[in-house]
């Protein structure tokens, strides 16, 4: 399928990894931008799922996130994170052990209910995870915490939102993933 695409916007895959719900992708771009690429290779591989499955409707929710590679070291490790990617998840129950550790909470802290800012805070860093870095589904992590999934979802955006002008923030978040083992690629 990504012959095509190969030949007509003159990229390279250089490593990939299909997953249940998403892939992962190296691509050296050449003139052509890597938003037409990605346009290209969403668009050909929704009609051709549509088209063996029967169905119809979007494949993919939301844009793809890109990282600029610039040094050799970087796409090593970018490479061998595709490649381990399917056996290298953390779990949930790490994602909460991790989560409550950075917070100095206990397990029991992030199902009680009401809204106290740490707890609070805690369950969405450990949503955003569960999404982002786990197999695991909102689903498993509500049911774990006594939560609504939708909740938890709706906690993710604004999560994703305040990263960007909470530095303290952001550095729980990346103190979650060295916790977890994450690469600096993933998410």
């Amino acid at each position: 399928m990504s012959t095509e695409g190969i030949e007509r916007f003159g990229h390279r895959v250089l490593a990939f990894c299909q997953l249940t719900n998403h892939v992962h992708m190296a691509i050296q771009v050449g003139d052509v931008p890597l938003s037409r690429i990605m346009q290209n290779l969403s668009f050909r591989y929704t009609r051709w799922v549509n088209w063996r499955w029967e169905r119809c409707g979007h494949l993919f929710h939301g844009r793809y996130k890109a990282v600029l590679v610039d040094a050799d070291t970087h796409l090593l490790e970018l490479t061998a994170y595709i490649h381990l990617n399917p056996v290298c998840k953390p779990s949930l129950e790490a994602v909460i052990e991790a989560v409550t550790k950075i917070y100095g909470l206990r397990e029991e802290d992030l199902r009680s209910s009401g809204q106290k800012r740490q707890p609070s805070e805690a369950r969405s860093i450990a949503a955003w995870a569960v999404r982002e870095l786990t197999d695991a589904t909102l689903n498993d992590l509500a049911g774990k915490l006594a939560r609504d999934a939708s909740i938890l979802s709706a906690a993710i955006r604004r999560v994703e939102v305040r990263v960007k002008n909470e530095p303290d923030l952001a550095e729980k978040l990346n103190t979650l993933k060295v916790e977890l083992g994450v690469s600096i690629f993933q998410a």
